[in-house]
């Protein structure tokens, strides 16, 4: 640079000093020790100062550098404090014309760690252009000693031209365990009257619905940290964050959010450079000022990579296990549903690829209208060191052409799995514990009709039965339409040959029952569906009393069964099993005198309504056929004296009453054991039998039906 030029330059750098714009900032953050010993680990602090001419703002804090909530009453008198000049040489000494640090301490008290913060205007009686070293001394503190120099000055943050809202959308994790599965999301922080609202998204990130009772942080225990050191309480906060930060309603449901707001007051422009939001149970959120957007950007905090896993490090590890498994049983589908069995193969280890080379045959005979592997999601998933989880709990929920669409069946698988060293897992063994699929079995094999699509075996000379069954079930699909019961449009049926079968896929024991009906039950949002309903013909039994006897009535089995079928989405766990199977046998005709002879004989004093209603089916408690003959026959009684006695309408009415409601001893769970269960279950069977048939008691009505059997 030549001389002309640097001499343009000072004359222009002298122009701009002399007509300076005030007032002017200045970052100061000088620090002097306390002198009383009644104030351990507390200072005096110069924060930052604003002048013009003639007066000296200063903001003054008192910093509690300890841990422990500090609570001094000791009141700041204005005439103690003084500022004191050194400017050419020359020394001028003037007190505060106004002071808002009146005291030590907050009349609260002071945290640790945090500041008493409060402003001295001092006035001068002159300009002062360079007011040289400052000394200010404040009582029980030592003096401060400052300068202004031009490199301290700041442009103060200008709230009347900072942008109204700077977008965050930052999700945080918890640091609390209890907290793990909870994310934090700040959205936004609002510039709004006069105060900054931070806007807030918890969302339960689990894979199940979760029960907060009470407790928790709220946002009443949310904290706003300034640049100098200032712990700033909310002003105000949105309804749904003033007790807990949580839906109002009791359960709140998987990935589902709750939003809120929390509101501070406005830092002063010249502490407002970095904020820290603090929300109890996580991280801390620090937020810098970008003077060029005019907006707070977020200042993301570095874990170091050799950082301790934390507990709530393994529930998030536990979940994204769990959600890379969920992903694994997904893609099966996908590749189910695109027919790539190789693709499909490729994923399974073992046991399992055996299996499902064999399934794959008999699979694609089935006219499936959907099918979908799903996982539980009410179980823990934990690797073991070398990466296998055993156990997993897997749905294979599918639906069948041609059936009603609410006709949903649900298998339930066990499964061991392992993780590779990629990440990537394989399936190694599945494992039914119940009601293996049918076609798994060989029941691949069709023959269908107008009201129903039947499964069968391919055995050796089978046509000829499979389309007898076939007709049979058309004919009891006849004759119960004329009874007015609600019967869908379309079933499916299993014509068993073989005992074990009949077992596998019933748990029935096949020497004892000619038939059954199955249905389940899944609870889904306090509501419950009925699922799996089909038609199971046990043919073993059939031919062996037709070889013993003489004698085979399949006919009216497949109407018994029917009429469970019929009556499925009007039964409950609850339903007393007396009912369900009496109100079978009546529409199957198999009430009759011969039926009544036989129970006056095998009737005991502990066949009685009152029992039967704690079973969960007839024959439960016992292995003797001549005893579960005698349950079902005392059931069928039953619902015949209802029927004369009340008409077949009332009789529909008491079936339905079970399904109206959910009884408080199931909404509650239902009973922990067998026993509490079952006492449940007569509770409810004598509350609605009561309520239902104007009066009349369970034990009344086991009565006069003993009466008119005889017993």
């Amino acid at each position: 640079m030549g001389g002309i030029e640097r001499l343009i330059f000072l004359l222009c750098l002298w122009a701009s000093i002399a007509h300076a714009q005030w007032p002017q900032s200045y970052h100061v953050k000088s620090v002097a020790p306390t002198v009383s010993p009644l104030l351990p680990d507390t200072q005096l602090v110069v924060l930052s100062a604003t002048r013009d001419e003639r007066e000296l703002l200063l903001r003054v804090g008192i910093f509690n550098a300890g841990t422990k909530t500090l609570l001094a009453n000791e009141p700041l008198r204005t005439s103690a404090m003084s500022l004191t000049t050194f400017a050419n040489g020359v020394r001028s000494e003037v007190q505060p014309s106004t002071a808002t640090l009146d005291a030590v301490t907050p009349p609260e008290g002071l945290p640790g760690k945090t500041m008493n913060v409060g402003l001295l205007a001092f006035r001068f009686a002159n300009k002062e252009p360079s007011p040289g070293t400052l000394e200010l001394r404040v009582p029980m503190f030592r003096p401060v000693f400052f300068t202004l120099d031009n490199e301290k000055r700041f442009a103060p943050i200008d709230w009347t031209a900072a942008q109204s809202s700077s977008v965050i959308d930052y999700e945080m994790k918890a640091t609390l365990e209890q907290l793990a599965i909870i994310p934090l999301r700040v959205k936004a922080m609002t510039v709004k009257n006069e105060a900054l609202e931070f806007s807030l998204t918890f969302r339960n990130a689990s894979r199940f619905p979760i029960t907060w009772k009470a407790g928790g942080p709220n946002g009443r225990t949310a904290t706003l940290h300034t640049d100098h050191a200032e712990h700033l309480r909310p002003l105000a906060v949105s309804d749904s964050l003033e007790y807990h930060a949580k839906p109002k309603q009791e359960v709140w449901e998987a990935n589902t959010t709750h939003k809120g707001w929390v509101r501070f007051p406005l830092p002063h422009p010249h502490a407002a450079q970095e904020l820290r939001f603090d929300f109890p149970g996580y991280p801390p959120l620090w937020m810098h000022y970008n003077s060029k957007t005019r907006q707070w950007d977020m200042a993301v905090r570095t874990v170091p990579a050799n950082a301790v896993a934390t507990k709530v490090d393994a529930v998030l590890a536990e979940e994204q296990c769990f959600a890379d498994i969920k992903a694994f049983w997904k893609n099966l589908t996908r590749l189910l549903g695109k027919r790539d069995f190789d693709s499909l193969l490729h994923e399974l280890r073992g046991e399992a690829r055996k299996q499902m080379q064999a399934m794959l045959v008999n699979w694609q005979k089935v006219p499936f209208a959907s099918y979908e592997y799903s996982v539980l999601e009410h179980q823990r998933v934990k690797p073991s060191a070398d990466g296998t989880v055993k156990g997993v709990q897997v749905e294979l929920r599918y639906t069948l052409a041609t059936l009603p669409k609410d006709n949903v069946f649900v298998a339930t698988m066990t499964c061991d799995m392992h993780r590779l060293k990629d990440g990537s897992w394989v399936l190694d063994i599945i494992h039914y514990p119940k009601y293996p699929p049918f076609w798994l079995l060989g029941y691949s094999h069709l023959i269908q009709s107008e009201h129903f699509m039947v499964f069968h075996r391919a055995l050796p000379d089978s046509e000829q039965p499979m389309q007898l069954a076939l007709k049979q079930l058309e004919k009891a699909y006849a004759r119960l339409s004329k009874s007015g019961l609600p019967l869908k449009s379309r079933y499916v049926a299993f014509i068993v040959g073989t005992r074990d079968d009949f077992e596998k896929l019933t748990n029935r024991n096949p020497n004892t029952y000619s038939g059954a009906a199955s249905s389940g039950y899944e609870t889904e949002k306090g509501k419950i569906a009925v699922i799996n309903q089909a038609l199971y013909i046990n043919d073993y039994r059939f031919y062996v009393l037709q070889r013993m006897w003489g004698k085979q009535d399949r006919q009216t089995t497949i109407q018994h069964e029917l009429v469970h079928l019929a009556l499925a989405d009007f039964t409950r766990p609850w339903t007393p099993p007396w009912l369900v199977e009496g109100i079978a046998m009546f529409y199957a005709e198999q009430c009759d005198s011969f039926s009544r002879t036989a129970l006056r004989e095998t009737l005991t004093p502990n066949i009685s309504l009152m029992n039967l209603s704690q079973l969960t089916t007839l024959g439960a408690n016992t292995e003797n056929p001549l005893q579960v003959t005698a349950q079902y026959q005392l059931s069928g009684e039953t619902v015949v004296w209802l029927e004369k006695k009340y008409g077949e309408a009332a009789l529909i009415k008491l079936y339905a009453a079970f399904a109206q409601v959910t009884p408080e001893e199931w909404s509650n769970g239902g009973g922990t054991n067998k026993k509490t269960l079952a006492a449940a279950q007569l509770r409810v069977a004598k509350r609605i039998v009561a309520a239902t048939l104007d009066g009349l008691s369970l034990e009344q009505l086991d009565a006069v039906v003993r009466l008119a059997v005889g017993r």
